[in-house]
């Protein structure tokens, strides 16, 4: 890399650590949020629904789509790069033993 270029590089990477976000959303309800405190240029959040539960997402198509987790990163325009998607729960099966019949629930709901 000549003095140019790395002279380029240096100036690019003052100014993304100078980038921040600020906090990323709250963790869903009943969810989690793996997060390490960065606020700066590329830090990531990690998120989940938690027990039996998922992201949904539709995109342009209006295509559905159930992702076990999400992730998203500050950007330079000082932002995290996506709203949280809906959590949606899957139908499980709560065995009621004493009144011996099923229920089904979504479990993340009750939460």
């Amino acid at each position: 890399m000549g003095q140019t270029d790395n002279y380029k590089y240096e100036h690019i990477k003052r100014r993304t650590i100078d980038i921040e976000c600020g906090e990323p959303p709250e963790r869903p309800k009943g969810g989690t949020r793996r997060w390490n405190g960065a606020k700066n240029f590329g830090s990531e959040a990690l998120y989940t629904c938690g027990a039996h539960g998922k992201f949904m997402r539709v995109n342009d198509k209006d295509e559905v789509f159930y992702e076990e987790q999400q992730t998203i990163s500050c950007q330079w325009d000082k932002k995290w790069s996506d709203e949280l998607w809906n959590c949606t729960c899957e139908d499980v099966i709560i065995y009621l033993i004493r009144a011996s019949f099923l229920l089904p629930c979504c479990h993340c709901a009750l939460r």
